[in-house]
């Protein structure tokens, strides 16, 4: 036990060719030891350093004490601590994805690079903390681009791993905290925009559509999006994410598809079937005319979603998807 703290504090430490990085994590109730990998990149770090502690995920950032990379000197030592996968672990992969390719291939439906995806500046927030992220942008500008750069590889070496594979459809961005509420559009486009367009060309390279994952913050940074070329956007919630849909639709619909238009959380959690109908209409009206919109609960369904709910949105959707689209 630390001083002071009413949980147990799990530290963890790595020694590296360019230094030592350390890290704190509150064990609060919640917290299952051992079962906390969030993804593939977790995963892979987990095995080569034998950590059972996470780098990734919200339940990380919200009870760090010492987030890993915290200055300079911490970003240059994290150059040491992030490598890719080993050859054990693509084979494995392939294999995987061998049988990910025949499952949709039987049943026609479409093949996502997942979790083995792009984390982008998330990589930033658990690793940095959110409020430090944020800081950095101005005190720290270039520490946070270094450590950038580092998690940028390695996002890139993931999409070149996936294109190889052959078959995948869609690259995932994973961009939770790649938004508005975090990056102001000058800083968005001096940190991210770089990065983000070398990823799409990579994914594009391969024969991939590359969709970035927005929930919130969206309308500040959406022509930036565009611009970098990004095919699809994920998270356009009109409650959550106070999205204005006509205005999206306005201004990228023409050349980037829409994924999203209800709210899982609100309208599907809590919502009764006529609020759903509603919603799901406006959704159509306001993102499907000319195509280019798949109508979705954003960002996913939870446990406490009652079954009939997801049955009235389906309803609605088949209500509401015939071509042409009508407004009246």
């Amino acid at each position: 036990m630390v001083p002071g703290e009413k949980y147990p504090v799990h530290f963890r430490e790595y020694e590296t060719e360019k230094g030592t990085l350390t890290q704190a994590v509150k064990m609060t109730s919640g917290w299952q030891e051992g079962k906390s990998m969030w993804n593939y990149f977790d995963v892979s770090f987990s095995n080569r350093w034998g950590s059972d502690l996470p780098l990734m995920g919200n339940e990380v950032v919200n009870r760090s004490l010492k987030f890993l990379v915290e200055n300079e000197q911490d970003a240059e030592a994290f150059t040491a601590l992030l490598t890719g996968p080993t050859e054990e672990e693509v084979e494995a992969f392939f294999e995987e994805a061998e049988k990910a390719k025949k499952w949709a291939e039987e049943r026609e439906i479409l093949l996502e690079g997942g979790d083995f995806a792009v984390y982008g500046a998330t990589h930033a927030l658990s690793l940095c903390g959110g409020e430090k992220m944020m800081v950095h942008q101005y005190r720290r500008p270039e520490m946070l681009r270094k450590f950038l750069s580092v998690t940028h590889e390695f996002d890139m070496n993931a999409i070149r791993l996936l294109g190889k594979v052959g078959g995948i459809d869609v690259i995932h961005h994973h961009a939770w905290y790649e938004n508005g509420e975090f990056w102001s559009p000058p800083k968005f486009r001096e940190f991210i925009a770089p990065i983000l367009k070398k990823a799409v060309e990579e994914s594009h390279r391969y024969g991939m559509k590359y969709c970035f994952i927005c929930t919130i913050g969206l309308m500040s940074i959406i022509k930036i999006l565009q611009e970098m070329g990004v095919d699809i956007l994920l998270g356009v919630d009109p409650v959550q994410g106070n999205t204005d849909l006509r205005r999206v639709k306005e201004q990228i619909g023409e050349k980037v598809c829409l994924w999203g238009g209800v709210s899982s959380a609100v309208t599907l959690g809590f919502g009764t079937k006529e609020k759903i109908d509603q919603e799901a209409q406006s959704a159509v009206r306001s993102l499907g005319p000319g195509g280019g919109f798949i109508l979705a609960p954003i960002d996913q369904l939870w446990p406490y979603t009652p079954w009939e709910n997801i049955q009235a949105m389906i309803e609605a959707w088949r209500t509401h998807r015939g071509y042409p689209i009508r407004l009246s």
